[in-house]
């Protein structure tokens, strides 16, 4: 049988397409059976599989073209999602950004093959060997690894998460740098190897499927300030019409907690008013010194039932348990840009402008599993004895002002927020008693320099006005008429949150103007980065203990054989 050539690839890929939409549901797409039934040989060597038709790279940009991303993300196609590739001879292959997941290597040798950025999430693999082999910026999450064996091959900023197994698995000769196994059974782990420079970690919420721009150019600067990111999947396998269910009731048990609560400082604040005014005045002061916030009570609540019975919204734990497998190991939280927030973790109805993710397989439901894990994630950090620093941009900066109590506004009728767009923050008077570490400083001593441009892509926003704990320290005054916050800080509890996408000043070309770079303030970005970075090095100063915890990271450069006694071998335990 002759061997598939790259042009006869192509050709075949639409194929391919066809026949799996006759495999049947949960089976996978046998290969090497269908090339062979092609009159094709199943040895498949100098292959690019990272076509058009399997991922395409994306830059976003204004409508007319103004504003453009020199950074490009990429948007995968499930072509070659749930394939067994078991009975194929690979060698020398590129699948590099592919979405993989649910593929199946079975008894197999592959060598000299590129998987640099692709999705292998949901894989089987077993008595498999990889040989000289790129796994840098790859997913293996929820994947099931067993007798495989990793030979002279490349591991940077790896997620090997949520593995369902792992075991008799080896690297050996290998370069492991910032790959973090996180969450997944017990067999899954590796052997602490803390380097004396080991590089603080910032957990960042990711989409293996559809990365955005926020998160991509977030990991990027983290990566510029000497801080490694640590991918937390927001695409958690659920129940969805079971999850839904739970917020509901969680919504109606949070209102009626909320009114409790209200009705009770309401009646001791007439027992001390003069007058029906002087009562309302005394309720909304007392009533934002309690600290409660809708989300937060929302988690609260979801923990306490299921203390009391594990029965109890299982699916919003699972969940609180995912994000939580990952907060415990990492240095600080960055939450970045995204969808809408849904409203019933606010306590409001939906606005008919109010855009959520919906399922793939259930597209009548929205999909609120990114809620529930940036809602835990802020819940766990507020309730901290140490609170590790958070940072909050775009939507990440909404769901921590709305953890907080702030006003969230579902609609800003500003139609440009709707596309990427260039505004100036709007530095608030520093006050005496501001530290010198404060956004607030730093932004007004900024803005006596140069404007404080920043690029804005959102049609909601906040006032911080009702929020408890946080304090605005700049806002913008929308062509809808409404002024809201878009810095602001609590530095008691290590959060720091911006509206704006400060992030993107590092997508840049040195000595050009392309990309959003040079249409905003480096320095603005720098007033609320530094701080972040300045809290999360001494934060990670004041854990001394740290290098006590069970590892789940090689942070620092190494290369893995088993020979080597100076370097732990990544065998597991059996």
């Amino acid at each position: 049988m002759p061997i598939l050539t790259q042009t006869e690839l192509q050709q075949l890929l639409d194929d391919i397409a066809e026949a799996k939409k006759n495999t049947p549901p949960g089976s996978k797409f046998p290969l090497a059976n269908y090339l062979k039934a092609k009159n094709y040989s199943p040895i498949l060597q100098d292959l690019d599989f990272a076509s058009e038709k399997t991922v395409k790279m994306t830059q976003l940009q204004r409508a007319d073209g103004s504003l453009s991303s020199l950074t490009t993300v990429p948007r995968r196609t499930d072509l070659l999602t749930n394939i067994d590739f078991s009975g194929c001879e690979l060698s020398n292959c590129n699948f590099n950004e592919c979405d993989l997941t649910g593929s199946v290597f079975y008894d197999q040798i592959i060598h000299n093959s590129s998987f640099n950025n692709a999705v292998l999430n949901h894989s089987s693999m077993q008595n498999v060997q990889f040989r000289e082999g790129q796994f840098n910026h790859c997913s293996f999450a929820y994947s099931e690894l067993a007798q495989v064996h990793f030979a002279d091959s490349l591991f940077l900023h790896t997620n090997l998460n949520y593995l369902k197994q792992f075991a008799q698995v080896n690297f050996d000769n290998c370069f492991i740098e910032r790959t973090s196994m996180l969450g997944g059974a017990k067999d899954a782990s590796f052997e602490q190897n803390y380097g004396k420079n080991k590089v603080a970690l910032i957990l960042l919420c990711w989409n293996d499927r559809v990365p955005l721009m926020s998160a991509t150019l977030a990991e990027k600067m983290l990566l510029e300030r000497g801080m490694s990111s640590v991918r937390m999947d927001i695409m958690a396998e659920v129940d969805a019409s079971q999850l839904d269910q739970e917020i509901n009731q969680l919504n109606l048990l949070t209102k009626n907690r909320i009114q409790q609560l209200k009705d009770e400082v309401l009646h001791k604040a007439q027992k001390r008013a003069k007058n029906e005014q002087d009562a309302a005045a005394l309720f909304a002061e007392e009533w934002k010194k309690q600290g409660i916030s809708f989300p937060l009570l929302m988690i609260q609540l979801m923990r306490e039932e299921n203390e009391k019975n594990t029965a109890a919204f299982p699916q919003m734990n699972a969940l609180y348990q995912h994000a939580k497998a990952v907060f415990d190991k990492v240095d600080g939280i960055m939450l970045t840009g995204g969808q809408d927030m849904d409203p019933r973790f606010y306590g409001e109805e939906r606005h008919p402008k109010t855009g959520l993710p919906t399922y793939a397989d259930h597209p009548e439901l929205s999909d609120p599993r990114r809620d529930v894990l940036e809602f835990s994630l802020v819940y766990m950090q507020q309730r901290a004895s140490a609170p590790k620093p958070l940072c909050g941009i775009c939507r990440g900066s909404q769901v921590i002002a709305a953890s907080y109590g702030a006003t969230i506004y579902q609609e800003l009728d500003s139609p440009e927020r709707r596309q990427y767009f260039v505004e100036t923050l709007q530095p608030k008077e520093v006050k005496p008693t501001a530290p010198l570490h404060s956004t607030s400083r730093h932004l007004v001593a900024t803005a006596d320099k140069e404007v404080l441009s920043a690029i804005f892509m959102h049609h909601q926003g906040y006032d911080l006005t009702k929020a408890h704990g946080l304090e605005a320290t700049a806002s913008t005054q929308t062509s809808g008429g409404k002024m809201i916050d878009v810095v602001g800080e609590n530095l008691a509890q290590n959060v720091t949150l911006v509206q704006a996408h400060l992030e993107y000043y590092v997508d840049k070309e040195e000595g050009t103007q392309r990309g959003f770079a040079p249409h905003m303030s480096a320095n603005a970005a720098d007033a609320v980065f530094q701080q972040f970075q300045t809290r999360v090095l001494a934060y990670r100063n004041s854990q001394v203990f740290s290098h006590s915890k069970s590892a789940g990271f090689f942070t620092t450069s190494s290369t893995t054989t088993d020979e080597d006694d100076n370097t732990p071998s990544v065998e597991s335990q059996p």
